[in-house]
């Protein structure tokens, strides 16, 4: 079964598809009152942008969302949340590979296409949720996809990360992330390696990567990268091969200065918001054009 949670009214519009990334965290609280939250890091983006799209958000196997009991205090909150994405269930463990989380995405995308609100497709993934949405242009859908956003981590980046500067130190952090790669390639699929079973970070990061899965494709592609995640380099390679192996491809790549994996720069400020509408404003714009952008 797949668990599908949709905000959307009767009015013909695009739906946004949110993909999550990494762990066993819940989409969605619930307050012991049954009021739904969102736990990803769009959620701030869904009150508001409503009025023009649809969202939906396919929650992952084994994963359920979060209650609350009655008289929980707001640390005890959010120590529960904290627990709910390292105790992740067995059957999480179990089927935890992109190939799972792309067929949910393209059986929901099936199903709500046929809706009459919905019109064209749009995806936006985070962190792992980008090599989800690639997952998602490689394999196509009857509905089509007019554009998909990758948020962070478009890349191979547990090999590429910590290629913030040059310098003979870089060598080392080659030789760590070669190692990873040769270890996760010989490993039985339920070895645990920093709490996630091998079969994960196989089809995640080695079996298929972001751009083999675009190779043969023509999606519009906004990337969003952050300078301070240390993985800067994995997107910077992936935009000179996206428009490299397809040059009539459209492509929108902004950085935030500063920013780290949740697009928070050092003054506390969070640019996931302005990010997004960037992503919305130019995957409707029938004249999107292919650049370049630094958000300060």
């Amino acid at each position: 079964m797949i668990s599908l949670l949709v905000a959307h009214d009767t009015r013909p519009k695009p739906v946004v598809f949110l993909v999550q990334g990494s762990a066993c965290y819940p989409l969605f609280t619930i307050e012991a009152d049954g009021v739904y939250h969102p736990t990803i890091i769009f959620q701030d983006v869904v009150a508001g942008d409503l009025e023009g799209v649809h969202f939906a958000m396919v929650e992952q196997r084994g994963v359920e969302p979060l209650r609350f009991q009655t008289g929980m205090t707001h640390q005890q909150k959010v120590d529960a949340f904290e627990r709910s994405g390292r105790d992740c269930t067995l059957e999480y463990l179990k089927t935890k590979t992109k190939q799972a989380r792309v067929d949910d995405i393209v059986a929901v995308i099936e199903a709500v296409s046929a809706e009459p609100w919905a019109q064209q497709i749009l995806l936006a993934g985070h962190s792992e949720g980008t090599h989800v949405v690639t997952g998602v242009v490689r394999q196509g859908t009857p509905a089509g996809i007019a554009a998909a956003g990758l948020f962070a981590s478009a890349g191979p980046t547990p090999f590429w990360g910590g290629y913030v500067s040059s310098g003979a130190g870089q060598r080392e952090v080659f030789q760590r992330g070669f190692e990873r790669m040769r270890m996760l390639q010989s490993a039985t699929d339920d070895f645990m390696y920093e709490g996630l079973p091998a079969r994960r970070w196989r089809t995640f990061w080695l079996d298929t990567t972001p751009l083999d899965d675009i190779r043969d494709s023509t999606v519009p592609l906004f990337i969003a990268a952050g300078t301070r995640d240390g993985t800067i380099l994995a997107p910077d390679l992936f935009v000179m091969e996206a428009i490299r192996q397809q040059p009539n491809r459209t492509v929108r790549y902004v950085v935030v200065d500063g920013g780290d994996h949740a697009f928070e720069t050092p003054d506390r400020r969070s640019h996931i918001r302005e990010l997004f509408d960037d992503f919305l404003a130019w995957a409707l714009d029938e004249t999107r054009t292919t650049g370049t952008a630094v958000v300060k």
